[in-house]
């Protein structure tokens, strides 16, 4: 039984409208950091470190360093560049980041 007292039989629920899929991965997405978020928006692609860094003209090097996170803080000009060859807006990458927790440097 679900919420309202009516029964739901398994395997019949309702899937998600295309709507609600969206929602659902705007949450998911605004969990991840930086590093996170681009790695996710280059796989959404299906493109290789090696691809984007022809898109972008940032090297393959610093582009790993980034999505491992080994660079604290890319310049901005550079984050622009990455959005620019995943075509998604800086604003998908930058929006919302979560803070990063200090205490553990």
């Amino acid at each position: 039984m679900n919420g309202d007292n009516t029964k739901v039989t398994p395997g019949t629920e309702e899937a998600p409208s295309e709507d609600q899929e969206t929602a659902m991965a705007m949450r998911e997405i605004a969990r991840l950091t930086l590093p996170e978020r681009l790695r996710f928006h280059r796989h959404r692609r299906s493109l290789t470190l090696r691809q984007v860094s022809i898109a972008s003209d940032v090297t393959e090097s610093h582009l790993s360093q980034i999505e491992r996170g080994a660079v604290h803080d890319p310049r901005l000009r550079t984050i622009m560049k990455i959005a620019r060859a995943l075509e998604v807006p800086v604003e998908a990458i930058l929006k919302d980041l979560p803070e990063e927790d200090d205490t553990e440097h």
